[in-house]
């Protein structure tokens, strides 16, 4: 890992044998504890190797340049900010998907923690020499996964704002928390415990196998075929024309999925896959 702070690079002692494990981070040659990041990890986020295995930001890093030498290729880079337990699982699945992931945070213990399964520096965020430093502006995408610390939070979505990093994704933790960050221009805000409550009572109500909420009053449910409509085809049903949803497919049991083609036929036990509004969908699931 590398340690941001007060806007200085700096070496931070860590478990070599943990780092041995660690994607992009190499164990061999450290010298008097400190840790290496492996090359390409290095040229890709601007940061030079020093004597001794210190790191530094190159000097085309330090004035933002190296996007396109650095990070030309397919994937996404994609910088997590948070490494708690919402923060580090988006930063461990992005990994395993392949994607271009650097993690922040200010927590030494959970940036140690992390170490040996993605890249990780330790800085505060919210220090604008930090993220300058960081180089900030060569990623695409970032999350704010903030959560103990609302105007931790605001600061660093508008810090990777005024960057130049325009996707942003942020946590937060109450209505209010979320209205402040799509002011200053958060594009996508995520409030996982009450996400995950509203999909966990609409699960628990029985009338669902599964279910996703989607943009605006619109939600995505699958279903076991309601009763009314075993036996007919989705167009003989009339399912769009009467309950204004749409079946996007069907899955019967042992065999595989369906587009939902008007032609299909709805058999009981099979598990529909239902999208339109949270009215129309329970007045399909009555008749």
């Amino acid at each position: 890992k590398i340690v941001i702070e007060a806007g200085e690079l700096k070496p931070r002692p860590v478990d070599v044998g943990r780092a041995d494990r660690a994607r992009g981070v190499i164990g061999g040659g450290v010298q008097d504890g400190q840790s290496l990041l492996g090359d390409d990890l290095l040229q890709r986020y601007g940061i030079t190797r020093c004597a001794h295995g210190a790191h530094l930001l190159s000097d085309n890093a330090a004035h933002g340049g190296g996007k396109d030498d650095g990070m030309a290729r397919n994937n996404r880079s994609i910088l997590v900010v948070g490494l708690g337990r919402f923060g580090s699982s988006v930063a461990t699945t992005l990994d395993s998907m392949g994607q271009d992931v650097l993690a922040v945070d200010k927590d030494p213990e959970l940036v140690n923690r992390w170490s040996a399964q993605v890249p990780t520096v330790q800085a505060d965020m919210t220090d604008v020499l930090a993220v300058e430093q960081l180089n900030a502006s060569d990623f695409d995408t970032a999350v704010v996964a903030i959560g103990d610390s609302v105007e931790a939070s605001v600061i660093t979505a508008g810090n990777l704002l005024d960057a130049g990093i325009s996707d942003i994704w942020a946590k937060s933790v109450s209505k209010e928390h979320a209205r402040i960050l799509q002011r200053i221009g958060a594009r996508h805000i995520i409030n996982a415990e009450t996400d995950a409550g509203k999909r966990v009572g609409h699960l628990v109500s029985g009338n669902y196998l599964d279910y996703i909420e989607i943009e605006g009053s619109h939600t995505v449910v699958k279903i076991h075929t309601p009763s009314h409509v075993v036996g007919y085809s989705i167009a003989d049903a009339k399912v769009n024309e009467r309950y204004g949803v749409t079946v996007v497919g069907i899955k019967a049991p042992g065999s595989e999925f369906q587009y939902g083609s008007k032609e299909l036929v709805m058999h009981r036990n099979d598990e529909l896959v239902i999208m339109g509004k949270q009215d129309n969908i329970d007045k399909f699931i009555r008749g």
